[in-house]
């Protein structure tokens, strides 16, 4: 009888597990699996999500700041803000290109441009968008030692980084005049241009040199469809191989969309847009900006021409002028 039931369990311990048993087994395999699975996915799109609001808030961040430090300079000569400029590289042409066009009275020094606008040099602008133009000067440490009348020379204590086809300043306590640079070892003229009908004019010594600082902000196609295509881009006036003006075009910030400008003149308390401001740029105090901004693709499902399925977010801020009055 021992040996009967000896059999009979051996025999079960030989058969393994039932077909339910295995069902059950897999079932349960199954869930865990797909528990990790779901954990997985949720973590990798909690990354994706939190990569891409970063890369929304520092491009963001970094337009501002950047954006702000032009704007807050606009207009601003090394002399002072109240002396008479001459502008002896434009004053022959009748429209003459935005990155030259320093005017008296300040209307030329910072300008905000519609969607409709055309601005030359901006070969990747973004049709509609906005876009604002700031000139003003730097100042490099350059100073007249002395003015040589026979041949319009100016010897500097310091030509700096100062390099010939530069667009500089030269400027006193009462005088400032607007020319393009022909710099030889420590000596500085203006260089033989077909716009230059006239010379700088008598500088005497301590008299200051800057460089003309020219920009365009506005949105620019940057060619990657995981942006967006859409970044914030600065046009800025360089010296080219020629030895003439021409204009380097800068990204600035990936996934800003779209930028918007709206600005406060002296003695009032609202923001304006562009066609309200019409031709009062000189009284501009103020510049509010907004971006629009798209992050990185968050998901394999994202429409490239709907941007379906990208993080997008929305900032603002306000820069006042340091040189024109509240």
């Amino acid at each position: 009888m021992k040996r009967e039931f000896s059999r009979l369990s051996s025999r079960r311990r030989l058969q393994g597990l039932a077909l339910i048993e295995l069902m059950i087994a897999l079932v349960l395999g199954l869930v865990i699996i797909g528990a990790v699975t779901g954990v997985l996915l949720s973590n990798t799109q909690s990354f994706r999500t939190t990569k891409s609001l970063s890369q929304i808030q520092d491009s963001a961040r970094l337009g501002f700041e950047i954006m702000a430090r032009d704007i807050r300079q606009a207009g601003s000569i090394p002399c002072g803000n109240d002396v008479a400029v001459t502008n002896i590289l434009t004053a022959a042409q009748t429209t003459p290109p935005w990155h030259l066009d320093w005017e008296a009275g300040s209307d030329g020094q910072l300008i905000g441009y519609a969607g409709d606008a055309t601005l030359a040099g901006l070969t990747n602008r973004i049709n509609g968008t906005e876009a604002l133009t700031v000139l003003y000067s730097d100042v490099g440490g350059s100073a007249v030692d002395s003015f040589n009348s026979s041949n319009h020379a100016y010897t500097l204590n310091d030509t700096g980084d100062l390099q010939s086809g530069d667009i500089v300043f030269v400027c006193d306590a009462t005088k400032a005049t607007l020319f393009q640079a022909n710099v030889a070892n420590d000596t500085l003229t203006a260089a033989n241009n077909a716009n230059v009908h006239t010379q700088p004019g008598v500088y005497d010594r301590n008299s200051v040199i800057g460089r003309l600082k020219s920009r365009a902000w506005y949105i620019g196609n940057n060619g990657r469809d995981e942006e967006g295509g859409r970044s914030l881009y600065l046009a800025e006036l360089t010296v080219g191989a020629t030895g003439s003006p021409e204009l380097q075009l800068i990204e600035i910030a990936a996934g800003v969309t779209d930028v918007e400008f709206l600005y406060r003149l002296n003695d009032t308390s609202d923001f304006k847009t562009v066609a309200q401001v019409g031709s009062q740029w000189a009284l501009v105090n103020a510049v509010q900006i907004s971006f629009s901004l798209l992050g990185q693709d968050t998901n394999v499902t994202v429409d490239a021409a709907t941007n379906a399925g990208r993080l997008s977010r929305s900032f603002s801020s306000i820069v006042a002028l340091r040189n024109r009055i509240l």
